[in-house]
């Protein structure tokens, strides 16, 4: 893009990029404006392969449907411009977490089946089977007794 009919401003994060001295909307009678063009096929590959739709985000105004999105998009490509490439996923797959689980107060039956531990009482970690009565350790300097779950195999 280093041109001396191009021109490029930083605007926050963003970047303006003007073709020409004078903008021009591309009406078929005047041809393609050659600095339009020139910048269209170097930025086109950031093009939306599918846009939808276009419009002005003003209500009761119409917006041009997913056809003429494309259209107006590619005003610009030269016939024999390649097809623009499916943009990357650059969403990353969620983080697969383990489901949250409450802590369980000794006397109450295992909500599931598992390892589970209590700060109650030392070396307390050990398998409960669902709806397994989970013991209350009396005369625990803690109070009540409350079991965790413990999946790690520690």
């Amino acid at each position: 893009l280093n041109r001396p009919d191009i021109h490029i401003e930083r605007i926050g994060s963003c970047l303006l990029i003007r073709a020409g001295d004078f903008p021009r909307l591309g009406a078929p009678e005047e041809g393609l404006p050659e600095p339009y063009v020139f910048v269209n096929s170097v930025l086109r590959v950031l093009r939306d392969p599918g846009p939808d739709a276009l419009h002005t985000y003003i209500p009761d105004l119409p917006s041009a449907d997913t056809k003429n999105a494309r259209a107006w998009a590619a005003r610009f490509d030269l016939p024999d411009a390649a097809p623009i490439p499916e943009p990357p996923t650059v969403v990353p797959q969620p983080v697969k977490r383990e489901p949250v689980r409450l802590n369980v107060r000794g006397g109450s039956p295992c909500p599931e089946a598992g390892w589970w531990h209590t700060p109650a009482k030392a070396g307390s970690r050990r398998y409960f089977e669902a709806g397994e009565i989970m013991p209350a350790i009396e005369g625990s300097p803690w109070g009540e007794t409350y079991w965790h779950w413990s999946p790690s195999e520690r």
